[in-house]
């Protein structure tokens, strides 16, 4: 899901994020965004299996010019997976 608008409203994603082990509950310990231009929140839609992710661009993202790129970390209690990463790109139209 997507929301746009002018330059006050606010623009988002989701992510849906699911757990493909049975035997493992998957719990998400947090998201974080290295370079600081999403705020980021986790929802639990099912408890040990689906989550929801919303990234929300903070406002001054938008005031820079040109596309960036960066990335999400998600820290699991998954000891195969700690950290789950995932890349962004945002894409300013005129």
């Amino acid at each position: 899901t997507e929301s746009r608008g002018a330059s006050n409203q606010n623009i988002s994603k989701k992510l849906q994020i699911t757990n493909n082990s049975e035997n493992k509950p998957l719990r998400i310990l947090g998201a974080r965004d290295p370079d600081d231009r999403l705020q980021l929140n986790v929802k639990t839609v099912e408890e040990g299996q689906k989550f929801e992710l919303t990234a929300t661009l903070k406002p001054d993202t938008l005031s820079t010019l040109g596309n960036q790129t960066g990335t999400i970390v998600i820290t699991t209690n998954n000891q195969e997976q700690k950290e789950i990463t995932v890349r962004y790109n945002v894409l300013r139209r005129k």
